[in-house]
């Protein structure tokens, strides 16, 4: 399987979480209905209120792709980009273990 996961780290600017989380819990929705996704993660850093750590998971790069062009996401791009003040992404290749397609697996056979 050639599955696709962006690691992101995301400072928030102080007073835009509530809005922050509005527009991920948006997005989130959406995102977890689509056909390529495995599973999408958003965490709040423990030691910083303001900063969060997740990923998303899809079956292979055009299945995110298709997240990312996706309405819900632009729509809600002006808003997200002016309450992020710093975001990190590291994309990460498969390496062939990953619990929810696992399970899914199982589930299959």
């Amino acid at each position: 399987m050639a599955e696709y996961t962006l690691l992101f780290r995301m400072k928030i600017h102080e007073g835009k979480v509530d809005r922050f989380l509005e527009i991920m819990r948006e997005i989130t929705e959406n995102t977890i209905k689509e056909p390529g996704n495995i599973v999408f993660e958003l965490r709040r850093d423990p030691r910083d209120a303001n900063t969060f750590i997740g990923f998303h998971s899809y079956v292979d790069k055009p299945a995110f792709d298709v997240h990312y062009n996706a309405d819900y996401h632009l729509g809600n791009g002006p808003a997200l980009r002016e309450a992020i003040a710093e975001i990190e992404t590291t994309e990460l290749g498969s390496v062939g273990y990953c619990a929810a397609l696992m399970r899914a697996e199982r589930r299959e056979a």
